[in-house]
């Protein structure tokens, strides 16, 4: 009998250890850590077409670039690169919003320089950005045929 209680026990444990709300965490500057892209659920935009499923943000992604809060990633790549004999990584992040195309282009032209970015190019969809150290930023904006606004970020 003890045994039979101490399985359901642990059973009933193990099972609600995954349940409940949603464990978003954010820094001071409202950038969203790596456990606030961790769910994987898929559900619906504000447009009411499918959202594709939410992707963890790189583990070792840089202070100095930001995620547009509340945007959502869906998708995380990146290349190794050997120039010179140094192996650089550059990585792509796609995220969706329910903000506009200006919005997201004023919250990158107006946010990473305060974060040492030299802005080196802006229009109405791009921002490139660019630090001493070979560093750079691109962040590019646009809406999928259903409207749904959707950018790109890229750097090194």
């Amino acid at each position: 009998m003890n045994k039979t209680l101490c399985l359901l026990l642990t059973t009933i444990v193990a099972t609600g250890i995954g349940c409940g709300g949603s464990s978003k965490t954010e820094t001071p500057n409202s950038t969203p850590t790596k456990e606030a892209a961790t769910d994987s659920t898929v559900g619906e935009n504000d447009s009411g077409s499918a959202a594709r499923p939410t992707v963890a943000l790189p583990d070792d992604l840089p202070i100095d670039v930001l995620i547009l809060p509340g945007a959502r990633p869906v998708h995380v790549g990146f290349a190794v690169t050997t120039r010179g004999g140094v192996e650089t990584k550059d990585y792509a992040i796609q995220l969706e919003t329910t903000k506009s195309i200006e919005d997201v282009i004023a919250f990158y032209s107006t946010e990473c320089p305060k974060l040492d970015w030299e802005i080196s190019y802006a229009d109405a969809a791009t921002v490139l950005g660019k630090k001493p150290n070979k560093r750079f930023i691109q962040v590019k904006a646009a809406k999928d045929k259903t409207g749904q606004v959707g950018f790109s970020i890229h750097y090194r």
